[in-house]
C-alpha cells in the first residue's frame, strides 16, 4: 500500500498540531513563583536597600558566611563586637517560593548562627539587613548549601 503525497502532508499537519498542543499543555501546567507578592511596594522602598547597602560598604568588611557543622555562621565586623545585632536574614531561593527562609538575628557580640537541618540543598540569596543606632545596613550574597 503506498501513501500519497497528500496523506503524507495531512500527517505532518497533524502531528505538528499534536506537538504544539503538548507544548502548550505543558507550558500551561508550569509554576511560576514571584520574586515576592508585593514586589510593587517594596520597589518603592528601594532607595532605603540602596542607601543601607552603602552604609555597609563603608564597615571594615563585609559579613562573613561560612557553613559548618551543619549550620550556617555569620560573622558581622568587628565595630559591632560590644553590640546586640539586630535585623533580619532572608534565604531566598529562585528554585522554589516554598523552600524560602526568614530569620531575626539575636546576637550578642559579631557572631550569629543557623541551623540548615531543615532548609533544601539549592542556591540561595541570601539577603541581610539589620539595623545600629538609626542607621541600616544591608547585604546580599549567593550560597549554596550542602549538607
Amino acid at each position: 500500500m503506498k501513501i500519497g503525497w497528500g496523506t503524507r502532508i495531512a500527517l505532518l499537519y497533524g502531528g505538528f498540531v499534536v506537538m504544539i498542543g503538548i507544548l502548550v499543555y505543558n507550558s500551561m501546567r508550569q509554576q511560576f513563583d514571584l520574586v515576592s507578592k508585593d514586589y510593587y511596594q517594596k520597589e518603592l522602598a528601594f532607595q532605603e536597600v540602596i542607601d543601607a547597602g552603602k552604609n555597609q560598604s563603608g564597615l571594615s568588611r563585609p559579613v562573613d558566611i561560612t557553613q559548618a557543622d551543619g549550620h550556617i555562621i555569620f560573622g558581622f565586623p568587628p565595630e559591632f563586637s560590644e553590640q546586640d545585632i539586630k535585623g533580619t536574614i532572608n534565604f531566598y531561593s529562585p528554585a522554589n517560593a516554598a523552600w524560602d527562609r526568614n530569620y531575626a538575628i539575636a546576637a550578642n557580640g559579631i557572631v550569629f548562627s543557623i541551623p540548615i537541618g531543615t532548609m533544601e540543598q539549592t542556591l540561595y540569596q541570601v539577603k541581610i539587613s539589620w539595623e545600629y543606632n538609626g542607621k541600616k545596613y544591608y547585604q546580599e550574597n549567593e550560597v549554596s548549601l550542602k549538607m
